[in-house]
């Protein structure tokens, strides 16, 4: 009996670790976030572009309206992100995060753009977006950025629809 409950044990153990490793968890999103953020002061588009999908879809708020403006892909959104990391500071907070089955998650953000030039503590102009939406899924191992919100109105529709 003790035996077969070691090998139980054993065998648990093993398991738990390989699913950790298959479908990293909150830790490991919680860490992308980061690693984003710091993409983003650190001005490293190499960095951005392996947080990023292929298939990235940003719907900023000065954008959106406009289709010709939409950023559909990690191509588009390139120039935007790299136009976005010149002129300002960035600093996200994760709200709350749901995990859905099959490796992917909706994060409700609060986020704060810090306009350039900054002198001593004080940033030329703040910017808040309360809630933004980070949808992330598992691609290549590791959790990268699929979607992206600052559009208000879209943000909260998300919130609302998908009772966030």
């Amino acid at each position: 009996m003790k035996r077969r409950t070691a090998l139980t044990v054993v065998a648990s153990s093993c398991c738990s670790l390989v699913l950790a490793q298959a479908a990293p968890g909150d830790a490991a999103l919680r860490e992308a976030m980061a690693r984003y953020e710091r993409a983003w002061n650190d001005r490293d588009v190499a960095a951005w572009t392996v947080l990023t999908t292929a298939d990235l879809h940003y719907h900023e708020t000065y954008l959106h309206t406009d289709p010709e403006r939409q950023m559909i892909t990690r191509e588009r959104s390139r120039r935007a992100f790299e136009s976005a990391i010149a002129g300002f500071d960035f600093k996200w907070q994760p709200l709350r995060i749901h995990y859905k089955p099959g490796g992917s998650a909706t994060a409700v953000m609060h986020v704060v753009q810090y306009a350039l030039p900054r002198t001593g503590d004080k940033y030329a102009a703040v910017y808040e977006t309360n809630p933004a939406i980070a949808r992330w899924r598992i691609d290549e191992g590791r959790w990268k950025l699929y979607e992206y919100v600052t559009y208000k109105p879209m943000a909260a529709e998300i919130v609302r629809a998908e009772g966030l």
